[in-house]
């Protein structure tokens, strides 16, 4: 009994750790095989996060638990952290740039006989063969302050004072321009594409009140959002549930709204993105799609 009681304690201990973040897969059945996933990173592991997860969809009746231990930047955290894993169903994947932290996850790997994979060594390798020069290794590279941090926060700052028609007078300062009704997609959109430097406004369109004048100079900057007026509704009724009576909601008003914009959007010859069950992620690579064939 004394023996049971310890290893509860120690499991519980594991999954209430302030290093680690677990994500559990949704769903699963009792069929499906589990393993144990541990990402390894040297800073918050989002990076390690997004190449990962697109790849782990792929295995039909595989469930994988994933743990995130972020911010592992010297060896004898990366010891530390991985002494506590066990074997059997586990996996390691780390994105280390200090070489004796690759090391670290090395030599416990194999000690307990745990798959280990490097993110980072591989394409590091093939680059410096490529350009003839090795990798300078140096975690602070990562973080420096340089004209590239400073385009995405001058980026940022704009989108945010231009969301939801703001700003319009100086909407020919945007990189781009998303105008749709409200409720489909554009807010999201544009902060995602002004974390990776593009300044963006987006503009709300309604029957009521029509196409801004300020569009007609910035015409290549554009791209319109769409959605399908069940999907709009939806949407709209989960948002502002207390207001059903209004056109925002009524599902006659939203087909005519729907109805309206599209047709002004084959007049004005606005590229068209259709969101409906899309991701954000998705919406932003056609935005830029778009952008970059009418500017062409």
């Amino acid at each position: 009994m004394a023996k049971k009681k310890s290893r509860s304690k120690t499991t519980k201990k594991k999954k209430t750790s302030a290093s680690s973040v677990r994500r559990k897969s949704a769903g699963g059945s009792s069929s499906e095989t589990a393993w144990s996933l541990h990402i390894v990173s040297d800073a918050t592991g989002n990076l390690a996060g997004h190449m990962v997860r697109p790849i782990l969809t792929q295995f039909d009746g595989v469930r994988f638990e994933q743990t995130l231990h972020a911010f592992q930047d010297t060896p004898q955290k990366v010891k530390a952290t991985l002494k506590k894993i066990r074997g059997g169903h586990t996996v390691v994947l780390h994105a280390l740039i200090d070489p004796m932290a690759k090391h670290a996850v090395r030599e416990v790997c194999e000690a307990k006989q745990v798959p280990h994979y490097d993110l980072t060594g591989p394409l590091a390798q093939f680059l410096a063969d490529q350009v003839g020069v090795p990798p300078a290794n140096e975690l602070s590279s990562l973080h420096q302050a340089d004209a590239e941090y400073f385009a995405r926060i001058d980026a940022m700052e704009y989108t945010a004072t231009h969301d939801d028609s703001a700003g319009l007078d100086t909407l020919a300062e945007a990189d781009i321009v998303i105008v749709g009704p409200s409720r489909v997609g554009k807010t999201p959109t544009s902060t995602f594409l002004a974390s990776q430097g593009y300044k963006v406004a987006n503009v709300s369109i309604s029957v009521l009140t029509g196409f801004p004048p300020q569009l007609s100079a910035v015409r290549k900057k554009v791209v319109a959002f769409t959605l399908r007026p069940r999907e709009l509704q939806r949407i709209r009724e989960a948002r502002l549930p207390e207001v059903e009576s209004t056109p925002y909601h009524n599902m006659r008003d939203v087909i005519q709204e729907v109805m309206f914009v599209e047709e002004e959007y084959r007049k004005r010859r606005y590229p068209v993105i259709d969101t409906t069950g899309q991701t954000i992620e998705h919406n932003a690579a056609k935005v830029i799609e778009l952008i970059s064939k009418k500017r062409k």
